[in-house]
């Protein structure tokens, strides 16, 4: 009986050596699979045409596997995950008895070697791997195994990052050659990278730029990643939703690179992206020496993203030059509109205009745990979450040193900063809440040290630690340090109400200014406050109604420990004098003071805002010598002698106890 010959799914016609034509099919199994399917050819049911190879061994048929149909073999016994299947299919069987035991033997003995596949791989041979240079290497291959192996040598060099296996997949006839993941041959076979599902940049590097290459990865892959021996030189790079981008390597700006454009970018621009990472151990550069004179480059804009995050060890040196009002909401890593989006940069250096910016109505988004070092003039600020409508964001472990600008913003409602550290800021505040237009109402900043802000300022500019203004209301402050602040340590302004400042604040050393200022800020609550050793006053209520100052320490400082222009406010439990409020004033140091005269006491501690004075006329024998009236004024005490004091014996004293 002669077999029936079949017809492989290419249409090409098979090589027919000495002994038979062979047209093989690997699968790879699944736990428990018993139905297998073929696909590249049909064969002749019981006719000797068909040999099953598991994992290298010939299988028995009836007993290990059945022939179901033509184009079906079931195991008798399911197979484990990762069984390398192989089908192999004898063309031109003459006599199915004599013939199929005779390739049997040929194929478990020595003989095995010498019956071939098309494309000359003997069936031996077949179950091994073929060794190829490179991916060119495959896409011209025509053999017949079934796995290849990407060596990566070139003569006189060190492996390319090309390396590993691939497996064909016969069961695909349509994927791209992407250049990393999946190689086309010349038969239109696809091959697959076997991986763990992370895919290493290298792969998608060979015969083409840093930048197609990444591009290729990010679009072929889910998880992909920039090892740390990797620098990549690389022109902006679209990323899609659900893409993570493992930066453990360096990705470095090409040099002249394009003008108001980014390294990383979302691919839906405004409309918007979700779920993009990009993450790492690794640096993010913006090659700032390489770049044209006039340049506005960033790192990382996302616009309208929702949860995406950033998290990378290093990123910074990104060209920003004249930066100017019509390139506001610019920097190096940039949110618009963004929701439920995250930034940190673990050691953020040497950017042009802002650093960290998450602008728009961005909600629930945050910027935490950054070390910020900038360059003094052209880095702006290191963080600022800052847009109309911005809500419910945090910014969050933030220490900033040398920023040109203010190095932490927060104009938004509902929010919070938390343990913020600025040093040595050169122009505006060290830290800010509230803008024009964009206020921080109802939100919070707690924990924050400001040390030298507004450094660089000029004579008559406000240039304060931390600063509270753009009509923002109900807003509360606490345990704030200041030391050194060019004009003010504290000023909360700008149509600003209902400010709490409290917990244990210590606000000194400013140049040109108060411990606080209120300037036209009704309804600000200041307690727990120590200013001292500031060139104003500790505590300056200017044009500011209805506030109340209470339990703080305002000695020391260089006019008054305290001010207050406006109405309805008062000062409680608050000493303001350099030692304590005692002052001694002999009544009747010659001559008698006869009944209704008075004696007027003048000092700067002395104004109409103590809560208590308490005012004791005693002999010297420290018995009370007669009541005493006082009246108050800014800066004097009037004491008004109700019965006469005469000059006979010791004088008569006043003691003065302002609390």
């Amino acid at each position: 009986m002669t077999a029936s010959a079949w017809n492989p799914n290419n249409g090409l016609v098979p090589t027919v050596d000495s002994k038979n034509t062979i047209i093989p099919e690997y699968q790879l199994a699944t736990a428990g699979q018993r139905t297998f399917n073929l696909k590249n050819f049909a064969y002749a049911v019981n006719s000797g045409a068909l040999a099953v190879f598991k994992n290298g061994k010939i299988l028995t048929k009836n007993k290990d596997y059945i022939e179901a149909t033509n184009t079906q073999v079931l195991l008798t016994a399911g197979a484990y995950d990762k069984d390398e299947l192989y089908f192999v299919g004898f063309v031109a069987i003459s006599s199915t008895a004599t013939v199929d035991a005779q390739l049997r033997a040929d194929l478990q003995g020595a003989a095995g070697a010498t019956v071939v596949f098309a494309g000359n791989d003997s069936v031996g041979a077949v179950l091994d791997t073929i060794q190829l240079v490179n991916y060119a290497a495959l896409r011209a291959y025509n053999g017949g195994r079934q796995k290849v192996s990407i060596t990566g040598y070139m003569a006189a060099a060190t492996p390319s990052g090309t390396v590993g296996t691939f497996v064909v997949d016969p069961s695909d006839n349509v994927s791209a050659d992407n250049n990393g993941t999946i190689i086309v041959d010349a038969l239109g076979r696809r091959w697959k990278r076997q991986y763990n599902g992370v895919a290493d940049v290298r792969w998608f590097l060979e015969g083409v730029t840093h930048t197609v290459g990444l591009q290729a990865a990010v679009n072929a892959e889910a998880v992909v990643i920039v090892p740390t021996s990797v620098t990549l030189n690389s022109d902006t790079i679209s990323l899609q939703s659900n893409k993570k981008l493992i930066v453990d390597g360096t990705v470095k700006r090409i040099a002249n690179a394009a003008s108001d454009s980014y390294l990383f970018v979302n691919a839906g621009g405004a409309a918007g992206n979700y779920n993009i990472r990009i993450m790492g151990d690794g640096v993010l550069d913006g090659n700032s020496a390489n770049q044209g004179a006039s340049d506005r480059q960033g790192l990382i804009k996302f616009q309208a993203p929702s949860d995406c995050v950033v998290n990378i060890r290093q990123a910074g040196g990104n060209k920003y030059t004249s930066p100017n009002a019509t390139t506001t909401g610019q920097g190096c890593i940039v949110y618009t509109d963004a929701i439920r989006s995250h930034i940190t940069v673990r050691f953020l250096n040497l950017w042009q205009r802002e650093g960290i910016l998450i602008d728009g109505a961005s909600k629930h988004c945050s910027i935490r745990d950054v070390t910020a070092l900038g360059d003094g003039q052209n880095s702006w600020s290191a963080t600022s979450i800052s847009g109309v409508n911005a809500a419910y964001n945090k910014i969050l472990n933030i220490n900033a040193e040398n920023c040109g600008a203010t190095s932490v913003v927060l104009d938004s409602t509902y929010s919070q900063a938390d343990q913020i550290i600025s040093l040595n800021n050169q122009f505006n505040n060290g830290v800010n809440f509230g803008h024009t237009g964009k206020p921080a109402t109802k939100s919070k900043g707690s924990n924050i040290t400001v040390i030298n802000a507004g450094q660089g300022a000029t004579s008559g500019s406000t240039h304060c630690g931390v600063q509270v203004g753009g009509g923002t209301t109900d807003f509360e402050l606490s345990n704030v340090t200041v030391d050194g602040a060019y004009n003010h340590c504290i000023q909360i302004s700008d149509g600003s109400s209902k400010v709490q400042l409290k917990g244990a604040n210590r606000l000194t050393g400013a140049l040109h200014g108060c411990g606080i200022n209120v300037f036209g800020a009704d309804k600000t609550r200041i307690s727990g406050v120590v200013a001292y050793s500031n060139s104003d006053y500790g505590v300056n209520l200017n044009a500011s109604n209805d506030c109340f100052v209470s339990d703080c320490d305002l000695r020391g400082n260089t006019i008054a420990g305290f001010s207050a222009t406006g109405s309805r406010c008062a000062i409680v439990g608050t000493p303001c004098s350099d030692d304590p409020i005692a002052i001694s004033v002999n009544l009747v140091a010659s001559g008698a003071l006869a009944a209704g005269g008075t004696v007027t006491v003048a000092n700067g501690n002395i104004n109409g805002f103590y809560s208590k004075i308490n005012v004791l006329c005693r002999d010297s024998a420290g018995q009370a010598a007669g009541p005493i009236i006082s009246s108050r004024g800014t800066g004097t005490l009037t004491l008004q002698v109700t019965n006469a004091l005469s000059s006979v014996g010791a004088p008569h004293n006043v003691s003065l106890e302002i609390i």
